[in-house]
């Protein structure tokens, strides 16, 4: 999946509030809406989860790239930290309400555009 074209889309809304649902080992789902009482926009979807660290709810504010993978240094000393296995990528959520790091470690990453 190619995350800039996840963020090209996320950051042409001027904010998106987002919900984790269906925590689980297989997939964990990030859907994307405007309000509440309307349908998702996005959902993203991560496969083969090895670990979440992120609020259950949160605002995207309409500033910059939403999702980077973690690299180099930042994501080799949170490998060490969590004992992730190999292949799996470290989802770093951004340039959101929350002051704090938020990242999901899955193997990849799926998304589907609601409003096409």
């Amino acid at each position: 999946m190619n995350i800039d074209m996840i963020n090209s889309y996320i950051s042409n809304n001027l904010w998106l509030d987002f919900e984790l649902s269906g925590t689980g080992i297989n997939e964990v789902r990030l859907h994307g809406f405007i309000d509440e009482a309307e349908d998702d926009k996005i959902i993203i979807k991560f496969n083969w989860v090895f670990m979440i660290s992120a609020l259950t709810s949160f605002t995207y504010e309409g500033s910059g790239d939403f999702i980077t993978v973690a690299e180099g240094e930042t994501a080799r000393s949170i490998n060490i930290k969590y004992g992730v296995t190999q292949g799996n990528n470290i989802y770093f959520l951004s340039n959101t309400n929350v002051k704090g790091d938020m990242f999901i470690i899955a193997k990849d990453i799926e998304v589907i555009f609601c409003d096409k």
